[in-house]
């Protein structure tokens, strides 16, 4: 049983805006003082999974400038939406991917937004792992 995470860093960020722009797309804010929203999703995640299967699900014209925030994965670990088409689009492709990648129909994705401002990281943490133990030790039929 392999566990993936797909962080889900594609739109505009319209709602950020003035801060938001072409050149500092919404992924890079640090909306908390601290990292940039990616880097606090990618350190939330990675004590549950291992990074090199962590997935980043992106717009191609996005993918320079989050590959140079995240030197730590792959590249071959980025999903390229050739136009951003929401969130369901995104899950859908992630999980052909996924799929393709691993072949193996026991293989557990979640799927994080990287927009999220999560405040309580130790809880964050213990709910994916729990859930991830549930589905690492069930069927779906059985959940």
């Amino acid at each position: 049983m392999k566990n993936v995470a797909v962080l889900m860093a594609g739109g505009r960020g319209q709602r950020f805006w003035p801060h938001s722009r072409f050149d500092t797309p919404k992924q890079l804010l640090s909306i908390t003082g601290g990292n940039s929203m990616i880097r606090e999703t990618v350190n939330r995640v990675s004590p549950l999974i291992d990074l090199s299967d962590v997935f980043i699900s992106t717009t191609e014209d996005l993918f320079e400038s989050i590959k140079d925030a995240l030197p730590e994965i792959d590249y071959l670990n980025y999903i390229l939406e050739p136009v951003g088409r929401d969130t369901a689009a995104c899950i859908g492709l992630a999980a052909v991917v996924i799929e393709h990648r691993y072949k193996d129909p026991d293989t557990t994705m979640i799927t994080l937004p990287i927009d999220h401002i999560i405040k309580d990281s130790e809880k964050f943490f213990t709910t994916q792992a729990v859930m991830l133990s549930v589905f690492s030790t069930s069927s779906p039929t059985q959940i």
